[in-house]
């Protein structure tokens, strides 16, 4: 049977002679538009123009909807316009730049009803009770493939940059009230939770944010000067009307909560150079702070005798020179840490023992002095 398209046709069913057998077109000769008054249903519909103008597409379970590269679904989108009765995945024909998949017990929501307040919500619970014992035991709410985020340059030197994920936070020009939250406005935020009524689990470590840096794969050339695990750059230069009062790199709250609680952790790194803080000029200020050092190995201010150091302000200086241990070959004489007068300038013998005396302990208090200054290092 030939439908011609420009004839009008009237009440019509048209049923193929056989089930699942017949095509109406090809990929050669398409039909160029389809008027559906209710819906299509129970079958595989391929799209090769531009633009679906979606009044009302249904699949039922088991079918798939193909879109050509580049094809966009009608000017209006809405929740009861393209309905999923099953687990689905949507994409481009040639390559799945785009694909939603909502199976299993939980989905992606994006602006319903139930979170009107977010561009993307995961609407549902993915939950894994058992992952102790699957093929696979780690789980992950979002992951990019094992290539995720690839790039490269062939043609010339470039100043561009790969950045896997970018977010926007602004304000509107029409806000004329005050935020005063701690942290109004919010890049990124992670909240680690737990169930209520938890009977015999323990986790070792809690992370909010990791970083982790692979490159295990073998190269004949390729060469990362810096590796940062956090970046806080400096922000762009504030506009007219625009106060800043004060920018932290990093804010760490009092932590109250644990048994100990450490502002930073740093442990003990390895390498040619290994610091654990390395700071490049400005000050270090502290208010109310002790210093706590352990009582095994112990702490050294400067590692050479060439590093400069200084206090109250005064000009840093390398190691003082002495040139060696005092010796003190007096008589031992007198009372330890007591210098004796004498009133008789003129005849030595008269107060011969009490110069002795304070002479000596003078210079035995002196030798105390310089050798503790030399064993804490500040003389040679």
């Amino acid at each position: 049977m030939a439908i011609v398209a420009y004839n009008t046709v009237g009440a019509l069913t048209t049923t193929p002679a056989a089930d699942n057998l017949y095509d109406l077109g090809s990929s050669t000769l398409t039909w160029r538009s389809i008027y559906v008054t209710t819906s299509l249903t129970a079958g595989y519909y391929t799209v090769t123009s531009a633009t679906i103008p979606v009044t009302g597409i249904y699949l039922a379970a088991g079918n798939s909807l193909g879109l050509a590269v580049n094809t966009t679904l009608g000017a209006s989108l809405s929740t009861t316009a393209l309905t999923f009765t099953g687990s689905y995945t949507i994409a481009t024909t040639a390559n799945g730049d785009l694909s939603l998949v909502p199976n299993g017990t939980g989905g992606i929501g994006l602006l319903t009803a139930a979170a009107s307040t977010r561009a993307m919500f995961e609407y549902g619970t993915l939950s894994f009770s058992d992952v102790g014992t699957t093929p696979n035991s780690n789980v992950w709410g979002w992951e990019t493939g094992s290539n995720g985020l690839s790039f490269g340059a062939t043609t010339a030197n470039t100043a561009m940059t790969a950045t896997w994920m970018r977010g926007h936070v602004r304000v509107l020009a029409s806000s004329t009230k005050n935020f005063t939250a701690a942290y109004g406005m919010r890049g990124f935020e992670s909240y680690l939770q737990s169930a209520s009524n938890i009977n015999g689990t323990t986790i070792t470590g809690a992370a909010h944010f990791i970083t982790n840096t692979d490159f295990s794969n073998n190269a004949t050339a390729f060469t990362v000067t810096n590796i940062y695990g956090y970046v806080a750059a400096n922000l762009l230069a504030p506009g007219t009307g625009v106060t800043l009062t004060n920018m932290y790199g990093v804010y760490i709250e009092a932590l109250t909560r644990a048994t100990n609680n450490y502002g930073i952790y740093i442990n003990t790194p390895t390498g040619t150079i290994a610091r654990s803080i390395y700071i490049a000029g400005g000050a270090i200020e502290v208010v109310g702070v002790n210093f706590i050092t352990d009582t095994t190995t112990g702490t050294k201010w400067g590692t050479a005798t060439t590093q400069k150091q200084a206090w109250y302000n005064a000009t840093p200086v390398v190691q003082q020179t002495l040139g060696g241990a005092i010796t003190n070959n007096i008589v031992v004489s007198g009372t330890t840490r007591q210098l004796d007068d004498w009133t008789s300038l003129t005849v030595y013998s008269t107060d011969a023992a009490a110069i002795h005396n304070s002479v000596y302990q003078i210079g035995a208090t002196l030798k105390t002095v310089v050798d503790a200054l030399r064993t804490y290092g500040l003389l040679s």
